[in-house]
């Protein structure tokens, strides 16, 4: 998954990238300080050190998430944002 975060001279504003994990947009900008993390040739962007570090432990599972194994989740959870 990448987000095209260049003029292809089309004159249309700039796209910003997508966190893998959380799927929050991230300002790329180096102002920003935003993780980053190389894989596979390619630079993936993050908006906190958390999501970074999730993505870093197993990339595949978030680029194909169709593919991953489902996590249990005990019955009753609520699922919280963790930003």
């Amino acid at each position: 998954m990448s987000d095209c975060c260049h003029d292809h001279g089309q004159g249309h504003e700039q796209a910003h990238p997508i966190d893998p994990v959380c799927g929050m947009t991230v300002d790329p900008s180096p102002e920003a300080g935003k993780p980053t993390f190389e894989y596979q040739g390619e630079t993936f962007y993050f908006c906190n050190p958390k999501c970074r570090e999730k993505f870093a432990e197993d990339p595949e599972r978030y680029l194909h998430p169709d593919s991953a194994e489902p996590e249990d989740v005990p019955e009753g959870a609520v699922w919280i944002c963790p930003m």
